[in-house]
């Protein structure tokens, strides 16, 4: 191939016969989407945290103070 473009006629392209119908496309895309983040309380303040995360207003994490919280 030294030498030969990559656009050349006598290289054949793959080009879908039938157009994708709008229910295909959909039913591809349907992973696509952005799922809202999963909430937890805070065994100790009761905010609604990210899932293993120290608590940003208390700072505990698993029942035991980790940080020292934002004073909330």
């Amino acid at each position: 191939m030294a030498g030969r473009s990559l656009l050349t006629p006598d290289i054949p392209m793959a080009v879908p016969k039938r157009r994708t119908s709008r229910a295909r496309r959909g039913n591809r895309r349907l992973h696509l989407k952005i799922e809202s983040a999963s909430l937890v309380k805070c065994s100790n303040c009761s905010t609604k945290i990210r899932p293993h995360t120290v608590c940003s207003a208390c700072g505990h994490y698993r029942g035991k103070q980790v940080t020292p919280g934002s004073g909330a």
